[in-house]
């Protein structure tokens, strides 16, 4: 589910940067052709020269060319869309982006807690200790009862049979104990140890990593409400 939110969440601002860039464009080709008709008039009156008006011509196309690029961005990040969505290959998505995003702050505390690698490296240290009491208990002797109630009758006739059965009763109790294992079990049990503290160190190792890749990425999350502002 967090996989599929990301990757909602990626074609999601890839359109909205393809809609915004798509928009801009479009102003800028008004206004190229704009400062161009108005460069025209300004020439008659020999208001500007004929190198500056081909300037002005030359941004024109050079703005129409951006617009057609922004436009087959816009196409393609529609399409990635409306397919991860699985709606028409031809569907129009038109993005409504707030003006202002909301003041968000996430603290360290509740990131880390959330990790979800951080609740992989606990459940391997917890199989670990589980393996370990599992092989330290089979070092022992292995004790099993069994139990078993019957019923017996003999008759000449077969409905006789199952009148007033004689209950039998039966109780085993076997124990099994290792009189010579040449150290095997014993082994089993100090390799189960061994490994489980190898995985503690390895995990302490890894949250380690995890907590400051964590800290710097909510610090540069909680820095973009900053950047928001400036570029208002």
């Amino acid at each position: 589910a967090e996989q599929v939110s990301e990757q909602a969440t990626t074609y999601f601002f890839e359109l909205a940067m393809a809609q915004a860039e798509y928009d801009l464009a479009k102003e800028n080709v008004a206004s190229s052709d704009t400062l161009y008709r108005i460069g025209m008039q300004r020439l008659k009156i020999a208001s500007i020269s004929r190198a500056d008006l081909l300037t002005l011509k030359l941004d024109v196309v050079n703005a129409r060319n951006t617009l057609q690029n922004a436009e087959s961005s816009l196409k393609r990040a529609m399409f990635s869309l409306a397919s991860f969505l699985n709606l028409e290959k031809n569907t129009e998505i038109r993005l409504v982006l707030p003006s202002r995003p909301g003041e968000l702050t996430i603290p360290v505390d509740a990131a880390r807690t959330n990790n979800p690698n951080f609740l992989g490296l606990r459940q391997d240290v917890l199989e670990a200790e589980q393996n370990v009491d599992k092989t330290r208990k089979e070092s022992r002797f292995n004790a099993s009862i069994n139990a078993s109630v019957g019923f017996n009758q003999v008759a000449e006739k077969f409905g006789e049979a199952y009148n007033r059965p004689m209950q039998q009763e039966m109780v085993s109790v076997s124990v099994s104990i290792p009189l010579v294992d040449w150290g095997v079990r014993k082994g089993k049990y100090n390799m189960a140890r061994n490994n489980l503290n190898v995985i503690k160190t390895s995990s302490r190792q890894s949250e380690i990593s995890i907590e400051e890749e964590v800290i710097m990425t909510v610090s540069d999350f909680n820095v973009q409400q900053d950047l928001v502002a400036s570029a208002e």
